[in-house]
């Protein structure tokens, strides 16, 4: 069986295991991908995001990539496809799409009451900063919203 290996950009590896390099891609869900920013050590030449959004998302490349977000007490599965090989922008796209789906009731009602408290409060953060709040507002609650504080950090 071949070894799928993943990209830099999107493998995560804690701190410790990199001394101090944890983080090169840093991305708040709430906003498009286009606005996740490439972060490099001080000194070092920045690589192009949207060079970086073009590149294989394994080696070697695939056409699906499935992924589990298990952050929560349920998992959402994402599938990222492509023909041509999965990308780095396919991925970020696919975990957007799905960070931008309705909660639904039963997902809701598996959260803790103090989480629902939570996830309230930034539904109405979310809502109330967006360019057409009411609008905003009637979609009402989104998964994005259950992450609370988390932004997804890939390394």
């Amino acid at each position: 069986m071949t070894e799928i290996i993943l990209n830099d950009t999107l493998a995560f590896t804690y701190p410790v295991v990199r001394k101090g390099e944890s983080c090169p891609l840093l991305w708040d869900l709430r906003d498009p991908p286009s606005s996740a920013t490439q972060l490099v050590p001080y000194g070092q030449k920045r690589t192009s995001f949207k060079f970086l959004r073009s590149q294989p998302a394994t080696s070697p490349p695939v056409t699906a990539l499935h992924i589990l977000c298990d952050l929560l007490p349920y998992q959402w599965e994402i599938e990222a496809r492509n023909k041509k090989g999965v990308t780095v922008g396919d991925v970020l796209e696919a975990i957007h799409q799905v960070a931008r789906t309705p909660l639904t009731t039963e997902e809701w009602d598996l959260l803790p009451y103090k989480q629902q408290e939570r996830v309230n409060r930034n539904f109405d953060m979310r809502w109330r900063n967006a360019s057409a709040p009411e609008k905003e507002r009637s979609r009402g609650l989104k998964r994005v919203d259950c992450l609370l504080q988390v932004c997804f950090l890939f390394s």
